[in-house]
């Protein structure tokens, strides 16, 4: 797993969660901190795991899963980011 640290505005994040992942569970083997980690499968069948810090998020996965949601290319193609 590569580690992305990226930022952006909280409407796109909801957009880029939604998208990211397909199915979450539960982050067990994380290190508890006051962030919110959301871990599961994403598109591409890959695992990746993201940490929501603030105005901060990094993304523990393979770049080409996040690249392709930061690049604009929504996988559901339902919203004006496809």
């Amino acid at each position: 797993m590569q580690e992305i640290t990226f930022t952006r505005p909280l409407d796109e994040l909801s957009c880029i969660i939604g998208t990211l992942f397909t199915d979450l569970e539960p982050p067990c083997d994380v290190e508890r901190t006051a962030d919110l980690v959301l871990c599961g499968t994403t598109h591409s069948g890959n695992p990746g795991r993201l940490r929501i810090a603030g105005d901060r998020c990094t993304f523990y996965g393979e770049p080409d899963d996040l690249g392709a949601i930061l690049s604009g290319r929504c996988p559901e193609r339902r919203c004006c980011h496809g």
